[in-house]
């Protein structure tokens, strides 16, 4: 039995995998493969909240200065 689950193969899965695996730990990946399309296909690298009006202003500076 695997010490963690990661769901999702892509990108940020498999390099978490991969860290978690040089911690020592027993790591098991699945991912959808070729049922679903990935994640990354349409918003890969997004960070930033999808309704800035709905935040507070130090989230959505926090925000900007992750992007910059």
């Amino acid at each position: 039995m695997a010490d963690v689950l990661v769901v999702g193969g892509g990108i940020v899965g498999l390099l978490s995998a991969l860290n978690l695996s040089d911690r020592g730990l027993s790591v098991t990946v699945i991912d959808a493969g070729g049922q679903r399309p990935p994640a990354s296909w349409a918003g890969g690298g997004i960070l930033s909240p999808l309704f800035a009006w709905r935040y507070p202003d130090p989230m959505n500076r926090l925000s900007q200065d992750a992007t910059a």
